[in-house]
Protein backbone atom coordinates (compact mmCIF):
# COMPACT_ATOMS: atom_id res chain seq x y z
CA UNK A 1 0.00 0.00 0.00
CA UNK A 2 1.06 3.69 -0.41
CA UNK A 3 0.04 6.44 1.91
CA UNK A 4 0.86 10.19 0.32
CA UNK A 5 1.36 12.36 3.37
CA UNK A 6 1.54 9.59 6.04
CA UNK A 7 2.68 11.85 8.64
CA UNK A 8 3.96 9.73 11.81
CA UNK A 9 3.36 6.59 10.20
CA UNK A 10 0.60 5.49 12.52
CA UNK A 11 -1.38 4.00 9.34
CA UNK A 12 1.29 2.50 7.81
CA UNK A 13 2.38 0.10 10.83
CA UNK A 14 -1.16 -0.72 11.29
CA UNK A 15 -1.07 -1.94 7.48
CA UNK A 16 2.02 -3.53 7.69
CA UNK A 17 1.47 -5.39 10.65
CA UNK A 18 -1.90 -6.86 8.76
CA UNK A 19 0.80 -8.23 6.23
CA UNK A 20 1.21 -5.51 3.99
CA UNK A 21 4.34 -4.17 2.28
CA UNK A 22 4.21 -0.47 2.86
CA UNK A 23 5.18 2.67 1.27
CA UNK A 24 4.92 6.59 2.00
CA UNK A 25 5.60 10.09 1.26
CA UNK A 26 6.32 12.31 4.14
CA UNK A 27 8.02 15.67 3.56
CA UNK A 28 7.74 16.85 7.02
CA UNK A 29 11.20 16.40 9.04
CA UNK A 30 10.25 15.34 12.44
CA UNK A 31 7.82 13.18 10.75
CA UNK A 32 9.64 11.37 8.53
CA UNK A 33 12.40 10.63 10.98
CA UNK A 34 9.44 8.95 13.23
CA UNK A 35 9.05 6.93 10.08
CA UNK A 36 12.35 6.30 10.61
CA UNK A 37 12.86 4.74 13.77
CA UNK A 38 9.78 2.71 13.35
CA UNK A 39 11.61 1.28 10.33
CA UNK A 40 8.98 2.31 7.95
CA UNK A 41 9.69 2.61 3.74
CA UNK A 42 9.07 6.25 3.28
CA UNK A 43 10.31 9.29 1.10
CA UNK A 44 11.32 12.44 2.73
CA UNK A 45 9.57 14.71 -0.09
CA UNK A 46 6.29 15.67 -1.75
CA UNK A 47 4.69 12.90 -3.92
CA UNK A 48 6.35 11.99 -6.83
CA UNK A 49 4.81 9.66 -9.52
CA UNK A 50 8.12 8.18 -10.83
CA UNK A 51 9.58 7.23 -7.52
CA UNK A 52 6.33 6.03 -6.63
CA UNK A 53 5.66 4.07 -9.57
CA UNK A 54 9.36 1.91 -8.72
CA UNK A 55 7.54 -0.18 -5.98
CA UNK A 56 3.67 -0.65 -7.34
CA UNK A 57 1.05 -1.24 -8.37
CA UNK A 58 -0.55 -0.51 -5.55
CA UNK A 59 -3.81 -2.38 -3.51
CA UNK A 60 -3.83 0.35 -1.70
CA UNK A 61 -3.62 4.01 -1.84
CA UNK A 62 -4.60 6.46 1.42
CA UNK A 63 -5.00 9.77 1.03
CA UNK A 64 -5.82 11.55 4.39
CA UNK A 65 -6.32 15.08 4.36
CA UNK A 66 -4.85 15.77 1.08
CA UNK A 67 -6.94 16.83 -1.47
CA UNK A 68 -8.05 19.83 0.07
CA UNK A 69 -4.07 20.99 -0.07
CA UNK A 70 -3.49 20.53 -3.50
CA UNK A 71 -3.54 23.51 -6.55
CA UNK A 72 -4.76 20.73 -8.78
CA UNK A 73 -6.23 17.79 -7.20
CA UNK A 74 -7.81 16.77 -10.19
CA UNK A 75 -4.12 15.95 -12.01
CA UNK A 76 -3.10 14.51 -8.68
CA UNK A 77 -6.20 12.49 -9.27
CA UNK A 78 -4.94 11.06 -12.93
CA UNK A 79 -1.53 10.26 -11.69
CA UNK A 80 -2.74 7.66 -9.32
CA UNK A 81 -4.81 5.77 -11.56
CA UNK A 82 -1.83 3.61 -13.06
CA UNK A 83 -0.21 3.43 -9.91
CA UNK A 84 -3.29 1.20 -8.19
CA UNK A 85 -4.16 -2.24 -9.11
CA UNK A 86 -6.56 -2.61 -11.17
CA UNK A 87 -8.48 -4.49 -8.62
CA UNK A 88 -7.40 -2.10 -6.06
CA UNK A 89 -9.08 0.52 -3.83
CA UNK A 90 -7.73 4.42 -3.27
CA UNK A 91 -9.29 5.48 -0.01
CA UNK A 92 -9.97 9.32 0.74
CA UNK A 93 -10.66 11.12 3.65
CA UNK A 94 -11.35 15.18 3.21
CA UNK A 95 -12.89 17.96 5.58
CA UNK A 96 -16.64 17.85 5.35
CA UNK A 97 -17.08 22.00 5.50
CA UNK A 98 -20.12 23.76 4.25
CA UNK A 99 -21.92 21.03 5.62
CA UNK A 100 -25.50 21.60 7.17
CA UNK A 101 -24.76 21.53 11.06
CA UNK A 102 -22.03 24.24 10.29
CA UNK A 103 -24.26 26.27 8.57
CA UNK A 104 -27.48 26.07 10.93
CA UNK A 105 -24.59 27.40 13.45
CA UNK A 106 -23.25 30.21 11.59
CA UNK A 107 -26.46 30.88 10.75
CA UNK A 108 -27.77 30.76 14.43
CA UNK A 109 -24.77 32.73 15.85
CA UNK A 110 -24.41 35.20 12.51
CA UNK A 111 -20.90 33.79 13.30
CA UNK A 112 -17.69 33.76 10.17
CA UNK A 113 -16.98 30.57 8.46
CA UNK A 114 -13.77 29.12 10.91
CA UNK A 115 -13.23 26.11 8.93
CA UNK A 116 -11.39 28.29 6.25
CA UNK A 117 -8.21 27.66 6.43
CA UNK A 118 -5.94 29.56 3.57
CA UNK A 119 -3.61 29.54 2.44
CA UNK A 120 -3.34 26.07 3.71
CA UNK A 121 -6.24 24.52 2.23
CA UNK A 122 -7.23 25.12 -1.39
CA UNK A 123 -9.96 23.49 -1.85
CA UNK A 124 -13.15 22.54 -0.04
CA UNK A 125 -15.26 18.94 -0.79
CA UNK A 126 -18.66 18.50 -0.22
CA UNK A 127 -19.69 14.39 -0.41
CA UNK A 128 -20.94 15.74 -3.89
CA UNK A 129 -18.24 17.66 -5.19
CA UNK A 130 -15.82 15.19 -4.23
CA UNK A 131 -17.67 12.42 -6.09
CA UNK A 132 -18.31 14.55 -9.63
CA UNK A 133 -14.66 15.26 -9.32
CA UNK A 134 -13.43 11.58 -8.67
CA UNK A 135 -16.03 10.21 -11.71
CA UNK A 136 -14.67 12.82 -13.82
CA UNK A 137 -11.36 11.45 -13.43
CA UNK A 138 -12.10 7.68 -14.20
CA UNK A 139 -13.15 6.89 -10.70
CA UNK A 140 -16.14 5.19 -9.17
CA UNK A 141 -17.47 5.63 -5.76
CA UNK A 142 -18.00 2.25 -3.87
CA UNK A 143 -18.72 3.21 -0.45
CA UNK A 144 -18.79 6.59 1.56
CA UNK A 145 -19.13 7.19 5.53
CA UNK A 146 -17.41 10.13 7.78
CA UNK A 147 -16.98 10.82 11.43
CA UNK A 148 -17.89 12.14 14.36
CA UNK A 149 -19.83 15.46 13.55
CA UNK A 150 -17.71 17.89 15.86
CA UNK A 151 -20.43 19.98 15.51
CA UNK A 152 -22.96 19.05 17.66
CA UNK A 153 -21.24 20.28 20.08
CA UNK A 154 -21.00 23.86 18.93
CA UNK A 155 -25.09 23.23 18.19
CA UNK A 156 -25.25 22.05 22.03
CA UNK A 157 -23.89 24.62 23.60
CA UNK A 158 -19.98 24.35 23.66
CA UNK A 159 -18.89 27.39 21.57
CA UNK A 160 -14.97 26.38 21.21
CA UNK A 161 -15.17 28.48 18.06
CA UNK A 162 -15.01 31.60 20.20
CA UNK A 163 -13.35 29.82 23.23
CA UNK A 164 -10.79 27.43 22.47
CA UNK A 165 -10.12 25.54 25.59
CA UNK A 166 -13.02 24.01 25.14
CA UNK A 167 -12.26 21.72 22.36
CA UNK A 168 -9.79 19.75 24.36
CA UNK A 169 -13.04 18.30 26.35
CA UNK A 170 -15.20 17.93 23.17
CA UNK A 171 -12.35 15.80 21.47
CA UNK A 172 -12.03 13.51 24.52
CA UNK A 173 -15.77 13.42 24.84
CA UNK A 174 -15.70 12.42 21.59
CA UNK A 175 -13.01 9.92 21.97
CA UNK A 176 -14.77 8.39 24.82
CA UNK A 177 -18.04 7.62 22.94
CA UNK A 178 -16.08 5.87 19.84
CA UNK A 179 -13.97 3.91 22.51
CA UNK A 180 -17.70 2.50 23.63
CA UNK A 181 -18.14 0.84 20.63
CA UNK A 182 -14.56 -0.89 20.88
CA UNK A 183 -14.35 -5.00 21.75
CA UNK A 184 -16.59 -6.25 19.28
CA UNK A 185 -19.38 -3.32 18.19
CA UNK A 186 -17.38 -1.50 15.75
CA UNK A 187 -20.54 -2.36 13.11
CA UNK A 188 -22.93 0.12 15.35
CA UNK A 189 -20.46 2.65 14.60
CA UNK A 190 -20.08 2.58 11.02
CA UNK A 191 -23.71 1.91 10.97
CA UNK A 192 -24.28 5.59 12.24
CA UNK A 193 -21.44 7.28 10.54
CA UNK A 194 -22.73 5.69 7.52
CA UNK A 195 -26.26 6.75 7.74
CA UNK A 196 -24.79 9.96 8.50
CA UNK A 197 -22.95 10.44 5.46
CA UNK A 198 -25.27 9.44 3.39
CA UNK A 199 -27.33 13.16 4.86
CA UNK A 200 -23.55 14.90 4.10
CA UNK A 201 -23.57 14.99 7.76
CA UNK A 202 -19.88 13.90 9.85
CA UNK A 203 -16.82 16.15 10.06
CA UNK A 204 -15.00 14.51 7.26
CA UNK A 205 -15.81 12.67 3.80
CA UNK A 206 -14.59 9.17 3.61
CA UNK A 207 -14.60 7.33 0.50
CA UNK A 208 -13.60 4.13 -1.23
CA UNK A 209 -13.23 4.09 -4.86
CA UNK A 210 -11.77 1.69 -7.47
CA UNK A 211 -10.68 2.80 -10.90
CA UNK A 212 -14.36 2.57 -13.73
CA UNK A 213 -12.73 -0.07 -16.00
CA UNK A 214 -11.86 -2.47 -12.98
CA UNK A 215 -15.85 -3.78 -13.24
CA UNK A 216 -15.26 -4.64 -16.62
CA UNK A 217 -11.61 -6.37 -15.65
CA UNK A 218 -12.56 -9.92 -16.26
CA UNK A 219 -9.97 -10.73 -13.16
Amino acid sequence: MLEVGCGNGDKLLAFQSAGLEVYGFEPGTADYNACQTKGLNVFNQTFDVSTASQYGPYSLILLTNILEHLPYPENFLAELSPLLQRTGVLLINVPNDFNAFQELFRANTKSLPWFLSPPAHLNYFTPTTLTTLLEDKGWIVRHRTTRFPMELFLLMGRHYVAHPELGKAAHLERVEFENSFLGGNEDILWRFYDSLAQAELGREVIVLCDKADAASDPA
